[in-house]
């Protein structure tokens, strides 16, 4: 996703809508699915442009916090097909499914991806997309970490030694992989926020099964969307 105020930062398709976490609340977003290699324009994938975003009424950019970290972008317009292949197979795209909202995820391997900071030491990013399978901690340990900054209702942690979102991977969806018993991979977090060298400490996802309403429920507000090219 390419916004007119930020540079760039992932999402994840939930019945044709994608949900990412923005800073301002700006509306006109270009929108790649099927994205894989950052530099080569032909990987397969296609390109959108959104018109209407919905951010939580509750998120508040300049506060100390970055709660309620999520936003709603309609972009399943006309010539849209999820799920989408693409022409080589490797940028292919499907639909992730919501969390289920009592289930505890703490201890459970997740897998985060994205294009962001590979290095802890310059500020070099991917250009091919990286993924990592990591474990959800305890909120006990997110808050030893963040303090008054870390909100267990509305915010979730996971790390692994070596392993870690970072600068760069923002709006990336933190999901369950599929199982033999479950085909199907859940979006429990979008990656928000953690330390700056990223390396050695939990990263802060919003907790997604917190706001089933809301995404719920703009679901019915979300168009306005045209398709910018195949």
């Amino acid at each position: 996703f390419y916004g007119l105020k930020i540079g760039f930062c992932g999402g994840s398709i939930i019945d044709n809508l994608p949900f990412i976490p923005i800073p301002v609340p700006v509306t006109h977003y270009n929108i790649s699915i099927g994205e894989r290699n950052l530099n080569d324009p032909n990987d397969g994938q296609k390109y959108y442009i959104s018109t209407k975003a919905i951010v939580h009424q509750n998120y508040a950019p300049c506060s100390d916090s970055f709660g309620n970290d999520i936003a709603l972008l309609k972009i399943a317009g006309e010539g849209m097909n999820v799920p989408y292949i693409s022409d080589n197979g490797l940028g292919s795209t499907n639909c992730i499914c919501l969390p289920s909202p009592t289930t505890n995820y703490t201890g459970n391997d997740v897998i985060t991806a994205g294009w962001g900071r590979t290095n802890k030491n310059n500020d070099n990013t991917a250009s091919i997309l990286q993924y990592a399978t990591i474990k959800v901690v305890s909120d006990s340990d997110c808050s030893a970490t963040y303090g008054s900054s870390y909100d267990s209702k509305t915010m979730m942690c996971a790390y692994a030694s070596g392993k870690s979102s970072c600068n760069g991977d923002s709006g990336t969806a933190l999901f369950t992989p599929p199982t033999t018993t479950d085909a199907y991979a859940a979006a429990v977090g979008i990656t928000s926020f953690g330390r700056q060298n990223c390396e050695g400490y939990p990263v802060v996802y919003t907790r997604v099964s917190t706001y089933l309403d809301f995404i719920n429920s703009n679901k019915g507000q979300m168009n306005q969307t045209k398709i910018l090219k195949y």
